[in-house]
């Protein structure tokens, strides 16, 4: 059996210039979203495996970091985010990217790595609003949940999602 001769390999700082270009040209709009959520002293702080000189923390953590469980900040944290959210977990985004572009407007809770940390900005929980004026040429139905805790779960999640769309489709909903 003959050994193929390996691939050259680009020398350190070249390879890591072409990585970051390569990187800032196919996910331009990810790199610049993320960025300013990511913590940098915290991401090398607690990931001391990263080499201060060669890794770009926003690049790390776009490109492998996140698959890793690595934490951009304290305000958010990768594994609870993708706990509270399987279909996130399940799709295989990135749960940062996901939170920014859409978990946040889908009234979706970021989670704090330590839960006594500040939440990113516009985590705060969405109200639905109440009151909705009856129509009697609609159908009603009525919905009954109860609450554990201040926080909205999995299943108090659901519930919301589920008046939202009952609501949407022309029926009087009663919770």
């Amino acid at each position: 059996m003959t050994d193929a001769a390996a691939p050259p390999r680009l020398a350190g700082p070249l390879r890591r210039r072409l990585r970051t270009w390569v990187l800032r040209r196919l996910f331009p709009r990810h790199y610049f979203l993320v960025a300013p959520e990511v913590d940098t002293a915290f991401y090398r702080a607690t990931n001391p495996d990263l080499d201060a000189a060669a890794a770009d923390p926003v690049e790390h953590f776009l490109l492998i970091g996140w698959r890793q469980g690595r934490d951009p900040s304290p305000a958010f944290s990768v594994r609870r985010y993708l706990a509270a959210n399987a279909d996130v977990a399940e799709s295989g985004q990135n749960p940062l990217v996901h939170y920014l572009l859409h978990g946040r407007s889908e009234g979706r809770r970021a989670f704090a790595v330590d839960e006594n940390a500040p939440l990113p900005r516009g985590s705060e929980p969405r109200e639905l609003p109440g009151h909705l004026p009856y129509d009697p040429l609609l159908g009603s139905v009525l919905v009954v949940a109860h609450v554990v805790g201040r926080e909205r779960f999995g299943g108090e999640r659901s519930f919301l999602d589920m008046l939202e769309g009952l609501s949407g489709v022309g029926l009087n909903v009663v919770a």
